[in-house]
């Protein structure tokens, strides 16, 4: 699944934590929480939450304060942040599978709807690949020909 429980210790003084979590690049939605004294958090997976993708690298940091008033992100009671890593597992391309058009087919349009299915109900980011052969060629001038037949494939892979 693509959720995770984030865990720290807290010292007893504890009233408010702040919690992040960062993507590599920053390249889809994080999360930036003031809390009460927790000392964990559960970052839910699809479709509580469409946040993580496979196969990618997160921050997360954590930073504690003792004030009795909830603070701003900027006040100086906050202690210093506390960070670490993690990775998200791979999902097998096996997961993924054209549906139609069908393998080797012939479509009437080009612009053919291209569908696929996934055993995995947690993947909702995809990426599409058309090419006139297999070995997908990215060339922009030779990868897409009128008249002549396409490939598609479908991976739940982050970017």
């Amino acid at each position: 699944m693509l959720g995770t429980e984030l865990a720290w210790s807290n010292p007893a003084s504890v009233r408010y934590t702040q919690v992040q979590l960062i993507p590599a690049n920053n390249d889809s939605p994080g999360v930036d929480l003031i809390l009460g004294p927790v000392n964990r958090f559960a970052v839910p997976a699809p479709p509580g939450w469409y946040g993580m993708l496979p196969d990618m690298t997160y921050s997360w940091r954590v930073r504690l304060t003792a004030s009795l008033l909830e603070p701003s992100i900027e006040s100086a009671t906050w202690g210093p942040w506390v960070q670490t890593n993690f990775r998200t597992p791979a999902i097998a391309a096996s997961v993924v599978s054209g549906a139609s058009p069908a393998e080797g087919s012939t479509v009437g349009s080009r612009t053919p709807t291209l569908t696929w299915a996934s055993s995995r109900p947690d993947l909702y980011y995809y990426e599409v690949q058309l090419s006139k052969d297999g070995s997908f060629n990215t060339d922009p001038q030779t990868r897409l020909r009128r008249c002549t037949t396409h490939s598609f494939t479908a991976r739940s892979q982050a970017p």
